[in-house]
């Protein structure tokens, strides 16, 4: 894939994302993505779909710290 941005500044948007949106992140994210294409940004939906990436590797990473009962 293509890189427009930094790799840091993609996991720091992807944690904005969870800390604002929550379980809601990747849908919230999704939306921004579709919407940049959509209006003819293919760049901007580009760097979002990697922030979705992060966004998942992210909530992968809290899944797998959380003890199982």
């Amino acid at each position: 894939m293509n890189r427009f941005t930094d790799d840091a500044d993609i996991w720091r948007a992807a944690q904005l994302m969870l800390d604002q949106y929550g379980d809601d992140a990747p849908l919230q994210g999704a939306q921004r993505a579709d919407q940049l294409i959509e209006d003819g940004d293919a760049q901007g939906g580009a760097v979002w779909r990697q922030i979705l990436g992060a966004i998942e590797e992210l909530r992968r990473e809290r899944r797998e710290d959380e003890a199982i009962n």
